[in-house]
């Protein structure tokens, strides 16, 4: 049987514990709300941590960078260091050539956190 990871795309971010009993392997953050606090309860469900990057929703919030859905800017990627994530989600691959987590890029150019 093939290991196949699942990700949750859940509307709470505090929501981590359920998306484990679900059967979650991942959980999604957005960006605004990533921080330290969330990433250590995520990791203690036993969930790997994905952080998707700008803003959920078309009217902005001023707790949300100021990007749509899948943009970011280095700030923004310096600021996710915290959180530490096993997986940005955005929509410029170029980005992934941004090592500011020290990790470097693997050989296909996916940034490994």
């Amino acid at each position: 049987m093939a290991d196949i990871a699942i990700l949750a795309f859940l509307g709470d971010p505090d929501s981590a514990p359920a998306a484990r009993r679900a059967g979650a392997s991942w959980f999604r953050l957005w960006q605004g709300e990533a921080n330290a606090e969330r990433a250590a309860a995520v990791r203690t469900a036993g969930l790997r941590l994905a952080v998707m990057v700008g803003q959920p929703r078309a009217i902005p919030l001023p707790e949300y960078p100021p990007f749509p859905v899948g943009l970011v800017d280095s700030e923004g990627l310096e600021r996710l260091r915290s959180a530490g994530p096993d997986a940005i989600l955005l929509d410029d691959p170029r980005l992934a050539a941004v090592d500011i987590f020290g990790l470097g890029a693997s050989a296909t150019g996916e940034q490994r956190l």
